[in-house]
């Protein structure tokens, strides 16, 4: 929304036009007028307005849209479109905007998500020069993957284990992690419903019908077991196929799964009252270092459990279990041949990970600030509070390789150092087997930099503009990316002093910008920048 010029205030009548007269008691009334003028320019608010369309461009109603300013995103204003898929929101102060659109459906999106899968979306700019109130919120519709296992004779494989793995670009990096999973019905078919567009893979696993009535049987039979499979067929998790999913899109992934005697797994429970319920699951590495699940079943201590038709390889099995109020859980490595196994997993509690944050540029811990543990492999992403003095606590933490993140409700806080119980974490990762000890150096205020990036005058809006080192690193926190707001404009705060390179790219939905080996043929042409410690830049990027 446009605004004319606000008229000039009674504060720039000089000393000197007072000397001359020109501002002597005549002028008085005019006086006033500038000054209510003045008071009623400060106050200028603006209108962010629009319509929600799906993909076929038709108005959708019943949306909850709802806007919120940038530095305090949990106060919302929110309502629902009606049968022209309008939403209006009046009486806003110049500033930064997020916009969210809710169908009936669910799933909520942001304005300027092109993918489901990727980008976080554009806020949106009001003030005297931009035009906020004609948006156009264009949802991004989910799809779907489904299909059929038949096992080798073309009977349809009933409460087979079909899972879903996920490609993200994940802090700038591409990860492959397991995101859902599904048992087939009577008639073998199964179906992930309502997902975001992206790649993904797909396995299968599981026991032939009959295996379930052999229970106390001896024999072929009962050791029966389907292999698991990968789409399209294939037995390694290297020579699976990616599905690539467009938004909308519906895909069929089939599955043939051949049975064959194998391996029998028993396992032995210890630190477990008899009679309680202990989830266990096994489980192997699956595509790029992801966690595939072979079996998942209960078992009922002091009874060993036994999972038969276990292919040869090495899983882990792991147990969790509800203990009175304390969750409890153990593993074990175990490699399976073609003989039965036998493995003892002993219940404890779960690591607690305890640690301090100290701040290097300020004295006092900021407001709302949190300590994130993530772990990309199985998609695990823990947060907790961090008190005024610095501490912060992670109770029972699955074991496993963590990633730790902080960050404020309107920011991330740029990490100089990770510590592990005395020792230097390497790339910034710290890895949890027992209770440890945590220590983070970060960095609040440091330099900004900060712009713009336009073509012939014009902000590019959905740009990723990328903060990357000068001289390569492995940590992939060293890179920074900024999907450009609906003014062109991007932002980079806490940096440490240093040299840097900025790159703008247009097309990035799969560009792996933390990466240095994707980033280094763009270093060349890319805008170098030199900044002191404290220091801010302002840059302006063109666009050809």
């Amino acid at each position: 929304m446009r605004w004319h010029k606000a008229p000039p205030c009674a504060s720039e009548c000089s000393s000197e036009g007072r000397l001359k007269g020109g501002c002597s008691q005549d002028w008085l009334p005019h006086i006033l007028l500038l000054l209510i003028a003045c008071s009623v320019a400060s106050a200028q608010t603006y209108t962010i307005a629009g319509v929600v369309k799906n993909d076929s461009g038709r108005p959708v109603k019943r949306v909850r849209v709802a806007v919120a300013n940038v530095e305090a995103r949990e106060n919302q204003t929110a309502m629902l479109t009606g049968a022209d898929g309008g939403f209006r929101f009046d009486a806003l102060p110049a500033g930064k905007y997020h916009l969210t659109a809710e169908p009936p459906a669910g799933g909520r999106q942001t304005y300027g998500t092109r993918s489901l899968s990727s980008g976080f979306g554009i806020s949106v700019a009001t003030g005297p020069e931009f035009h906020s109130d004609h948006l156009v919120f264009q949802l991004v519709p989910p799809a779907a993957i489904g299909g059929r296992v038949v096992d080798a004779d073309g009977e349809p494989a009933e409460d087979a284990l079909v899972q879903l793995f996920a490609v993200r670009i994940l802090r700038g990096r591409r990860s492959v992690s397991f995101s859902d999973y599904a048992y087939t019905d009577d008639r073998g078919e199964y179906r992930f419903g309502g997902i975001a567009d992206g790649t993904y893979y797909l396995a299968a696993a599981g026991q032939p019908w009959y295996v379930g009535r052999l229970r106390r049987a001896i024999g072929p039979l009962s050791q029966m077991g389907f292999a698991t499979t990968f789409y399209p067929n294939v037995r390694e998790a290297r020579s699976a196929v990616a599905l690539r999913l467009k938004p909308g899109q519906e895909l069929t992934a089939d599955f043939t799964l051949m049975a064959a005697p194998a391996a029998k797994l028993t396992v032995t429970i210890n630190g477990a009252p008899a009679g309680t319920p202990v989830q266990l699951d096994l489980t192997f590495e699956g595509v790029a270092g992801s966690k595939c699940w072979e079996r998942i079943v209960e078992a009922h201590p002091p009874q060993p459990a036994e999972i038969a038709g276990i292919h040869p390889g090495t899983y882990t099995v792991r147990a969790q279990a509800q203990v009175g109020a304390d969750e409890v859980d153990g593993s074990q490595r175990v490699t399976i041949g073609n003989q039965n196994v036998t493995a003892t997993v002993a219940l404890s509690a779960p690591p607690v990970m305890s640690g301090k944050l100290w701040l290097e540029d300020v004295s006092a811990i900021p407001d709302g600030a949190y300590i994130e543990l993530e772990n990309e492999t199985e998609n695990i992403h823990t947060r907790r509070p961090v008190a005024k003095d610095g501490s912060f606590q992670f109770e029972a933490m699955p074991p496993g390789h963590y990633r730790p993140l902080v960050g404020t409700a309107r920011k991330m806080i740029h990490l100089r150092s990770v510590t592990l119980n005395g020792a230097m974490a390497k790339e910034e990762m710290v890895e949890i087997a027992a209770d440890a000890k945590l220590e983070l150096l970060g960095l609040v205020r440091g330099g900004v930099v900060s712009g713009t990036v336009s073509r012939r005058g014009e902000p590019v809006a959905g740009a990723l503009v990328l903060l990357a080192p000068h001289q390569e690193s492995a940590n992939p926190l060293a890179y920074d990316g900024f999907e450009t707001d609906s003014d062109g404009s991007f932002e980079f705060e806490g940096l440490p002093a240093g040299e840097y390179v900025l790159i703008v790219r247009e097309e990035w939905a799969d560009f792996e910008y933390a990466d240095p080996a994707a980033v280094r043929p763009y270093l060349e042409t890319g805008r170098a920048v030199r900044l002191e410690s404290g220091q801010s830049q302002k840059i302006r990027l063109e666009l050809k």
